[in-house]
């Protein structure tokens, strides 16, 4: 089912699927093209992202996965600019450490009109950052979630956190695996892993 519009999709092939263990508890990874995998069986396709916008509201998608999006959807970076600006994120000082709240509050995150069926899945704060393993368990739990109310979409999530974010995909693996149950969710290795 679509989670903004409610229209159901077709279901997905069984080649994407098991009703085992989840894939990558098992270790199994699809290799392809993310874009592609999704919109061959109806799926969504699921990028890093971080939650800057620049001065003319666009969101900062100039790497990898999300940079990839931009280039098939020119559109991408003003309709999740406009969704970052409706959610900013607070930011707080607690002893002397900055903790950044409103990630994990947030039921979901932005996912794009069906056409493009895209859901972005924040790795950091700022462009600039590293991504923050803290930041990708809480959305791991999100997206755990989000998999768990919608059972007939199969999702497929990319190496998140591991281009421009710099961690290693053991340690992000690892998180997922321990937050991520779910048998409609496929991790996807890029063609060239």
């Amino acid at each position: 089912m679509n989670l903004e519009t409610g229209v159901r999709l077709p279901p997905h092939p069984s080649s994407f699927i098991s009703a085992e263990t989840p894939a990558f508890r098992r270790g199994e990874e699809v290799q392809g093209d993310v874009f592609d995998l999704a919109q061959a069986c109806g799926g969504v396709a699921i990028i890093g992202t971080n939650t800057v916008t620049n001065h003319a509201g666009l969101a900062v998608m100039g790497r990898g996965a999300a940079k990839q999006a931009t280039s098939r959807y020119p559109e991408l970076p003003a309709q999740f600019g406009s969704w970052l600006s409706r959610f900013p994120i607070s930011i707080r000082e607690q002893r002397g450490t900055v903790h950044r709240q409103a990630i994990a509050v947030r039921q979901y995150t932005f996912l794009t009109p069906e056409r493009y069926r895209i859901l972005a899945f924040m790795v950091k704060y700022g462009w600039w950052e590293n991504a923050d393993i803290l930041i990708i368990d809480q959305q791991a739990s999100i997206l755990q979630d989000c998999c768990q109310r919608h059972p007939d979409v199969m999702f497929f999530l990319t190496r998140v956190g591991c281009g421009n974010g710099h961690l290693a995909w053991r340690d992000v693996r690892a998180v997922l695996a321990n937050r991520i149950t779910v048998p409609n969710l496929r991790l996807v290795a890029p063609n060239d892993a």
